[in-house]
């Protein structure tokens, strides 16, 4: 019973027994009861101060608790601490250019992203850091503007760790893109699975968690702008928690991650954004996303630059196919490190780009052709270097950012309309490919402008620098008219490309597809269906198939 309804009770009781006493004895009564009241009443108040200390400090103190052990990684401490440490011990230490001010990992379960997860820690392992400010996608919680957790400490099985409290109540008063949204935080992943990872590789760590799912550009560079003013002097990390492509096969997941991840490198957001939203259009069967922390990639990519970042380096892609085995739906897992070049490290690369120029645009080119039979073909060898000769300038002139001068030709079968691809690799691999089949002007001039969109505007990859021209070889394939065909058997591996419509939907592979790739007819058909974003078995009815020959000639 509380004490003081006790003492009310008592001296009602006692009121009422004296109320025939004499009306002076009955006033010492209740003054002296009431006196009573009052020292007990101070004496309690008393008591809770002598130990408000301990009960005041103990109900101030807010954790974040850990919701995704025994889920997504190990519940045991020790289980935890021994994977964690097993994936950056395996982990290659790669040369970077410079300090690492922005780190890209996945955050899936650590079965699957683990091992590249651990690649991206391996090159902070050791790295003292102010702060680091972790930035993952709010998956389950809808927010209108970042949320940022301004608690005491955040848990994992590893232990507790301190948030910088300061940081995060600064960019909530400072800054109207933010707020705290506690749902947001209570039991997502994204942030919480990078934390084990950061616990065992930067001392003394402290964080700032942030979640957010708002990825227009012009958001998240308010936000990295907040972000930038904030931690402006410290030594900080910015983390950025994404998983990539949701859930293609493993072919396309491989091709749409690795475009993505050649993207980032120009480090230009809204030409990054535009390649990535051209990925994401492409129609790729299953596919749901490209970064699904597509915001948390824009807000790290401009926090980590506005501070000083100024190179993107690719650690490591894998997809869980590579992991599990399972290769008809996967999701996408890429490690990415955004450094400061050193001054040393800048002037190499300026060298480098100062003798990036090719030997000589005028040197003899050995070509070779598939195709046309050399009856059918139409251009001679010195017409065939004539055209790679205009690609490789054309190329050059947009890697240095030059202006193009006029190309003319009074060569008959230069001005004659064809269509034409041209197809830029890199060291062997696909480096761009841009084509027009519309033979609406002479053959030189639209080289030239395939040339141009090829190194410039291939959705799947940024535009081509100065410093890859070494690198790169050409390929011209100055196409036949197509015609459209009655059976697949007219089609004939090596000579023919296919071109498939059906509806909105189209598709087109070159001649020289299937011989690179050792494809069959009917392989060859349901991949140019694949591309196209129709189903395997799309040209077995409904759609219109073409064919075309090509001159395909190249650098040998």
């Amino acid at each position: 019973m509380n004490t003081f309804r006790w003492f009310g009770l008592a001296l009602l009781s006692l009121v009422r027994k004296v109320i025939a006493m004499d009306r002076q004895w009955m006033l010492m009564l209740i003054l002296s009861v009431g006196s009573t009241l009052v020292l007990l009443f101070f004496s309690k108040v008393f008591a809770a101060c002598a130990w408000g200390d301990q009960t005041t400090t103990k109900e101030r103190i807010e954790v974040r608790p850990c919701s995704g052990k025994g889920f997504w990684f190990p519940e045991s401490e020790t289980e935890l601490r021994s994977e964690v440490q097993e994936h950056i011990r395996m982990a290659q230490q790669k040369k970077m250019p410079g300090k690492i001010i922005g780190l890209v990992a996945p955050h899936a379960g650590y079965s699957c992203s683990g091992s590249v997860a651990g690649k991206a820690y391996r090159q902070i392992h050791g790295n003292p850091y102010d702060v680091v400010v972790i930035i993952g996608l709010s998956h389950r919680y809808p927010i209108s503007k970042a949320s940022v957790q301004p608690v005491d400490f955040y848990e994992t099985p590893l232990g507790r760790i301190p948030i910088d409290k300061h940081s995060a109540m600064a960019l909530l008063e400072f800054s109207n893109e933010f707020e705290y949204v506690k749902g947001a935080h209570a039991e997502e992943h994204s942030v919480e699975n990078q934390i084990p990872f950061l616990q065992e590789a930067v001392p003394n760590l402290k964080i700032v968690p942030i979640v957010i799912n708002k990825d227009s550009l012009a958001f998240t560079e308010r936000v990295a702008d907040d972000l930038a003013l904030v931690f402006k002097g410290k030594n900080v990390l910015f983390v950025c928690s994404t998983d990539m492509s949701h859930f293609p096969n493993y072919d396309d997941a491989n091709r749409v991650d690795r475009a993505a991840l050649e993207a980032l490198k120009c480090f230009d957001l809204p030409l990054v954004d535009r390649k990535i939203s051209e990925l994401e259009r492409q129609q790729v069967p299953m596919l749901d996303c490209v970064f699904c922390g597509k915001a948390a990639l824009y807000t790290v990519m401009g926090a980590a630059k506005r501070l000083g970042a100024d190179s993107v380096e690719i650690i490591e892609y894998q997809n869980s196919g590579d992991i599990l085995g399972s290769k008809s739906r996967v999701v996408g897992y890429g490690a990415v490190a955004l450094c400061q070049k050193s001054k040393g490290d800048s002037n190499e690369i300026e060298q480098a780009q100062e003798t990036s120029q090719p030997e000589s645009m005028d040197r003899t080119i050995v070509t070779e052709s598939i195709g046309l039979s050399p009856e059918e073909a139409l251009l001679n060898d010195q017409q065939k270097s004539q055209l790679l000769n205009i690609a490789k300038k054309t190329v050059t002139a947009v890697a240095n950012g030059e202006e193009m001068g006029e190309v003319t030709s009074d060569d008959p079968a230069l001005m004659q309309p064809r269509g034409a691809f041209v197809t830029l690799k890199k060291s062997g691999r696909l480096r761009g490919c841009i084509g027009r089949f519309e033979p609406d002007e002479p053959l030189f001039k639209i080289v030239r402008e395939m040339a141009i969109a090829a190194a410039s505007q291939d959705p799947r990859f940024p535009p081509v620098r100065a410093e890859e021209l070494p690198e790169l070889s050409y390929e011209i394939s100055a196409l036949t008219p197509r015609k459209q065909i009655r059976s697949i058997e007219e089609i004939k591996i090596g000579r023919d490309g296919i071109y498939i419509q059906k509806g909105m939907y189209a598709g087109v592979f070159l001649p020289q597809v299937p011989i690179e790739q050792n494809w069959d007819l009917t392989t060859y058909l349901e991949e140019v269906c694949r591309k196209a974003g129709l189903p395997r078995d799309a040209y077995k009815s409904g759609a219109n198939l073409y064919t075309f020959s090509a001159e395909v000639f190249h650098e040998r």
